[in-house]
């Protein structure tokens, strides 16, 4: 007889769950029940709230927007016990059942308090609250709330369980801060989990799986852990992290797939069991470029929330306080300012994936020659055409050397200045 199903998915919340049905992939399935429409909901809740506090002109939308993601971070962590005793949700409630008392003052203390570094506090409120930074906290916001507020950051925080919302599909959240006008004029579409996979698959999980298939030896597995540590991906136009929140999923699973195959290995060979590896996949190694600052905090926010998730799926004792410092994650017009450049090791070239933006262009491959000595090797996209008002995301596999892509970015926005009347973005 059969049980009673794991999860239940509608059709149109398929694309944003596609890791329940792993298994058609010979991959254990993933079950998050309804973190998809939880997520939405919960993404409402956060944009209504920006939303009257911008209409209101409560503070300068900076701070807005650093109220808005500082909260984000704090429902989050304490639903994933990174914060003590639901700190937030507690400040949040007595400020709803206190009039005379204010958020600025109980909300901006406990972002000030994960700001600060030194001794945790002992007693009181804040009891435990450790320092998290990472530069999420470096301006602590200190915003006063209304009562309808209040109650709306009461419901975010206490209606969901924020372990279960889908860092994937955080993208609404950006559209729905931008507004539609800003949103049309930066190209700023959320793409779907199921499109990203179509990019993450060929280009980062798929070669990787081909090299853990190829490992013989040990020393075969810890070549390629030892390059993983130095595996980077690049978006340069990267929204609110979505790619590269999937792809630093997908990774982590990766590196999960070697210590077993290291640790299998191992037992076959007779030999003792031991730590492969004694640092983890650097979240640091995801890099990004963005022409929005509030995009930028928000891909950030999104790749911190992934770390976390990733740790608790994967049993893993690492620490994920202080917040990794994600400076590689800039603002910055990608046709523009200059790629990260990675420099190349002794023994390989350093690997980086990249995804470039593209819209008008004639289609043109551009094609593989990078040598050892290229500054920049790359598993990367096709430029099929530029359109500076919408960024439309096409990828192709390729291998290129910086000076391709540098080349290829310059004659696209050269003939972008030819064809359009409009100012830069």
């Amino acid at each position: 007889m059969y049980g009673e199903p794991r999860t239940v998915v509608d059709l149109v919340d398929l694309p944003d769950n596609l890791d329940v049905l792993n298994f058609l992939a010979g991959r254990h399935p993933v079950f998050e029940g309804g973190g998809a429409e939880l997520t939405r909901d919960a993404v409402v809740l956060v944009t209504d709230l920006y939303q009257r506090l911008r209409d209101r002109q409560a503070a300068d939308l900076d701070v807005l927007r650093d109220f808005v993601l500082q909260c984000i971070w704090a429902m989050f962590a304490e639903d994933l016990h990174m914060l003590p005793s639901h700190v937030f949700t507690r400040v949040v409630r007595e400020l709803a059942e206190d009039p005379s008392r204010s958020s600025a003052d109980d909300l901006g203390r406990l972002f000030e308090i994960l700001a600060t570094k030194g001794p945790r506090p002992e007693h009181g409120l804040y009891e435990g609250t450790p320092y998290a930074n990472g530069s999420l906290f470096t301006r602590p916001a200190r915003v006063h709330l209304d009562t309808e507020e209040l109650e709306l950051l009461a419901r975010a925080a206490g209606e969901f369980n924020w372990r279960n919302v889908q860092p994937a599909i955080f993208g609404g959240l950006l559209q729905g801060a931008l507004g539609k006008e800003r949103q049309w004029a930066l190209g700023a579409h959320y793409t779907h989990e199921a499109d990203i996979l179509k990019i993450v698959l060929p280009t980062v999980v798929e070669p990787w799986r081909e090299r853990i298939a190829e490992c013989r030896t040990v020393a075969d597995v810890e070549r390629a852990q030892n390059d993983l540590m130095h595996y980077v991906v690049l978006d340069p136009a990267c929204g609110s992290g979505n790619f590269l929140y999937v792809a630093y999923r997908e990774l982590r699973r990766i590196e999960a797939d070697l210590r077993r195959r290291a640790s299998d290995m191992r037992r076959s060979a007779g030999l003792r069991e031991q730590q492969t590896l004694a640092v983890y996949f650097p979240l640091s190694n995801m890099r990004g470029i963005e022409i929005d600052q509030f995009a930028v905090q928000l891909a950030r926010v999104t790749l911190w929330m992934g770390q976390k998730l990733a740790v608790d799926e994967l049993g893993l004792d690492e620490t994920v306080l202080p917040l990794t410092d994600l400076s590689g994650i800039v603002r910055g017009d990608a046709l523009r300012l200059d790629w990260p450049r990675v420099r190349t090791r002794s023994s390989a070239t350093r690997r980086t994936t990249v995804r470039t933006a593209c819209g008008r262009c004639s289609a043109t491959n551009m094609s593989s020659g990078s040598s050892p000595s290229s500054e920049l090797a790359s598993r990367t996209t096709a430029c099929t055409g530029f359109e500076r008002r919408r960024m439309n995301l096409l990828r192709v596999s390729a291998q290129v050397s910086w000076e391709q892509i540098r080349s290829h970015r310059t004659s696209v926005a050269a003939r972008a200045s030819a064809t359009s009347p409009t100012t830069a973005v």
